[in-house]
């Protein structure tokens, strides 16, 4: 008897080791063989629970998937994919964001940035798999996370994303269809779109003094510093001169040298959005210390020479 009772203790131990092995497989986490990635997300801003989440953290929460999720590039074909990550909805709230939210910010590690509203972000997801692969392992130039917005192009979709900072309520800018590019003696060429240069850190400039030929006036600016922009295109450090041009065709030359620490790419004037204020000139070259001829409003592209 004593041998029968040893013998259905063992097959129930079995039982419900096979059962526990079901469950975990059937588990909706990422599960414990993700790879060992030293990463940490970071979401701060409006959020009453600041968050610092490492890869392990996001690899055990829970999962779901993207299937079939089309990718619209503005170069090159677009691309359809399976993905597989974690709720944005679920770590925004985890981090507590404020309920009036009017989105988010997202950086990655190397400094790229955009502004994403809450409308935008249905469905989106802090990616850790691609077609069924890790991120970190099959792609590690474009992981080891990365936010996936079905419902935006290619350029919301940030990879190596590094930290989500929730915007309150009126933070984000209006929605434009503007490009600032930047070509010339540098090593990255491109081309920023509205959207992308508003995600920036924007710099406040208060008092600048704004001398035209009718006069001088006292403005506060908001912007992204050309010094950041210089660093994104990696602008060659014997660059002599700036040509910043206008949609309508207008240009101005400024000696490098004289562009000084707080040259900007202005996006607000006196607390407002200039494309709010002035829609045929969203954004404008603001040069302290030079006339406001320099200033180049409407400005599409920079020459660096």
């Amino acid at each position: 008897m004593k041998a029968l009772r040893h013998c259905g203790l063992a097959v129930l131990v079995a039982l419900l080791v096979a059962l526990l092995l079901v469950v975990a497989a059937c588990g909706g986490t990422a599960g414990p063989q993700a790879p060992e990635v030293e990463w940490t997300l970071n979401v701060e801003g409006e959020a009453d629970n600041p968050l610092a989440l490492s890869y392990a953290d996001l690899a055990a929460m829970e999962q779901v998937s993207l299937d079939q999720v089309l990718m619209q590039k503005s170069r090159g074909e677009d691309t359809v994919n399976d993905w597989e990550g974690v709720p944005l909805s679920a770590i925004l709230e985890q981090a507590e964001a404020v309920s009036a939210a009017s989105g988010i910010t997202a950086l990655a590690a190397d400094g790229y940035a955009i502004m994403i509203a809450t409308a935008d972000l249905e469905d989106a997801i802090v990616a850790l798999k691609m077609d069924g692969d890790w991120i970190a392992t099959s792609d590690p130039d474009h992981g080891p996370i990365r936010l996936v917005v079905p419902n935006k192009p290619s350029n919301h979709w940030i990879f190596q994303l590094d930290t989500i900072v929730v915007e309150g309520p009126g933070a984000l800018p209006p929605q434009v269809d503007w490009e600032l590019s930047f070509e010339g003696a540098m090593d990255n060429e491109r081309t920023f779109e509205y959207v992308q240069l508003s995600g920036q850190d924007l710099v406040l400039l208060e008092g600048v003094l704004r001398q035209t030929k009718s006069g001088e006036s006292i403005h506060d600016f908001e912007g992204v510093p050309l010094t950041t922009l210089f660093d994104l295109t990696a602008v060659h450090s014997d660059a002599e001169t700036i040509t910043a041009t206008a949609a309508d065709g207008y240009s101005a030359t400024i000696a490098v040298s004289d562009l000084g620490k707080d040259a900007m790419v202005a996006l607000r004037i006196d607390g407002e959005w200039l494309a709010t204020t002035d829609p045929e000139s969203p954004i404008q070259l603001v040069v302290p210390g030079l006339p406001a001829s320099q200033w180049v409003s409407q400005m599409v592209s920079i020459t660096v020479e």
